[in-house]
């Protein structure tokens, strides 16, 4: 299905679609129970429960890369495909721009979240890492949503926040 005007609404609510355009995208991502995985070349990493903002951009299109988030992946390509194999995508940040910001915005996290593990997301560039932890997502969105787009992701499809949601 497209959509002409990249907005819709559920019950009354305007909610904004991802465009395509080129940008920056933060995945939050909720984990309940602590998991050990092997991930690809870095091998076994012990992630605990919470929550986790992954940064990675999307030079061809925001829309076409978060959508691949939001199914079961075909293949591991990616690091964050083996985490979200575990973890339940709960929203979609998103920045538009034609520069590359994952790393200015890793930056930013890192000032104030824990790593969650070296070179994850991060081995085409300098950074230590493109994942960082939070025990409780608002440690995470307090950083991130004055300054992004916020898209909620539920059940694998863009969908307003719930009831009793913080928006």
């Amino acid at each position: 299905m497209q959509f002409k005007n990249h907005i819709f609404s559920f019950n009354g609510i305007i909610c904004p679609l991802i465009t395509n355009k080129p940008g920056t995208y933060i995945l939050l991502i909720y984990l309940p129970v602590k998991q050990i995985l092997r991930v690809g070349s870095l091998g076994e990493i012990t992630f605990s429960p919470g929550y986790y903002a992954y940064v990675g951009s999307a030079m061809s299109g925001l829309r076409g890369r978060t959508n691949r988030y939001l199914k079961p992946p075909q293949k591991m390509h990616w690091h964050i495909d083996y985490l979200l194999q575990v973890g339940q995508l709960k929203e979609i940040f998103t920045l538009e721009s034609r520069q590359r910001k994952e790393c200015t915005i890793s930056c930013l996290l890192a000032q104030s979240l824990l790593p969650a593990a070296n070179r994850f997301g991060a081995t085409d560039c300098s950074c230590f890492t493109h994942l960082y932890f939070a025990p409780e997502k608002t440690q995470i969105k307090r950083i991130l949503k004055p300054k992004l787009k916020v898209i909620p992701a539920a059940y694998g499809h863009f969908a307003p926040p719930g009831p009793g949601s913080d928006y």
